[in-house]
């Protein structure tokens, strides 16, 4: 069996679901690296023209995992629809992240979320329409989907997937452990020796970081700056974050993978007030820094923080200022911290890597 893996996402801008594919295709190859030449599956990477494929070091293209191109353009919806099932023999066609070549044979598809629906107001009218009617035509076509969390999943079947199509493959948190540590970013925004809260989004309205800034401000420490990482995302977002006019608000621009880990590493805490999160992958990457977590008590955020944060409604601004108070005691940011050990265990890229070979790459598992 030949299971081709669509690569289009390396050349969209950087999001949290594009992050996602780009570590999860490299834990798959680093596991497929390692096994036995015998028992290696016939892979065809599909990857826009010009664009690094994200390889594990050390990991050499075969024969059997040969990159082909997309050739009408890196960004190109109608590249990705009709040329992969057109001219790219394979006996499935694998994707990551929520787009897929719906004419296929067999399709298995990384939907991440159910926000499309759940959040509509959070996009733009033609991203909306676009990933509504894709997601109508994999249900219709009974196509195999993964996502990252149990909650997502019941939200997928809300909106009429089979349960039987689904596989919940949470995501990692342990990517960033691969970059050195970098305290730059600290000391340029005059944070290195102040207690600050940090959170990491987009501008998304669903993400709720105005309505969080705002509470901190309101109802939290006095003494506590807010930074906040993310906004410069691009994507297909509708409305505008706020501005504020604070000295204790730092909205930072695009930082690297090894400030993000000296952002975590020592902010009072990491915060995630999202009305609804597919994930929550801010929240996976502080417990690999052992950060403590204040998380939203919606959607799948209290099953990625576990025992390892305190929880707030996300709508309500004194609980949100309540939970940064206790997160700023000592004695709680230490019991989160020795918590997050085991919590974070269950959340590796290695882990996700193996549920996608033994459920979509192996031949015996591939279903109709």
């Amino acid at each position: 069996m030949k299971t081709l893996i669509n690569a289009r996402f390396i050349a969209k801008p950087q999001t949290g679901v594009t992050l996602v594919g780009a570590e999860l295709l490299r834990a798959l190859l680093a596991l497929i690296a390692g096994l036995p030449a015998a028992e290696r599956p016939s892979l065809i990477l599909a990857a826009p023209q010009g664009f690094a494929l994200p390889l594990p070091g050390g990991f050499e293209l075969s024969d059997h995992r040969a990159w082909l191109s997309i050739r009408n353009g890196p960004a190109s919806a109608p590249g990705e629809q009709t040329l992969i099932p057109e001219r790219y023999g394979a006996d499935q066609v694998l994707s990551f992240c929520n787009q897929t070549p719906i004419l296929a044979r067999k399709l298995a598809v990384w939907i991440h979320d159910a926000q499309i629906f759940d959040s509509a107001e959070s996009y733009s009218p033609g991203f909306r329409l676009y990933h509504q009617s894709l997601f109508r035509a994999l249900v219709l076509r009974k196509a195999q989907m993964a996502t990252v969390s149990h909650y997502s999943k019941s939200r997928l079947v809300h909106y009429g997937a089979d349960p039987e199509c689904v596989t919940v493959i949470h995501n990692g948190g342990n990517h960033l452990q691969r970059f050195a540590i970098d305290e730059s970013a600290l000391v340029q925004n005059d944070l290195k020796q102040k207690p600050y809260a940090f959170m990491v989004g987009s501008r998304a309205k669903h993400k709720n970081i105005a309505f969080a800034i705002d509470a901190l401000l309101k109802d939290g420490p006095k003494d506590l700056t807010i930074a906040v990482a993310g906004l410069h995302q691009a994507g297909s977002y509708a409305g505008q974050i706020g501005t504020w006019d604070s000295a204790r608000v730092v909205i930072l621009p695009r930082i690297s993978e090894g400030q993000l880990r000296a952002l975590y590493r020592n902010a009072q805490f990491v915060m995630c007030p999202s009305l609804d999160e597919g994930f929550g992958l801010s929240a996976a990457e502080a417990l690999w820094e052992n950060a403590p977590l204040g998380l939203s008590n919606r959607a799948s955020l209290p099953e990625v923080g576990g025992e390892a944060a305190l929880y707030f409604d996300p709508q309500d601004a004194a609980s949100i200022g309540a939970v940064a108070h206790q997160l700023c005691l000592e004695n709680v940011r230490a019991m989160l911290k020795a918590k997050a050990d085991s919590q974070k265990s269950k959340l590796t890229w290695e882990t996700a890597a193996k549920a996608t070979f033994d459920t979509f790459v192996k031949p015996h598992n591939v279903k109709n």
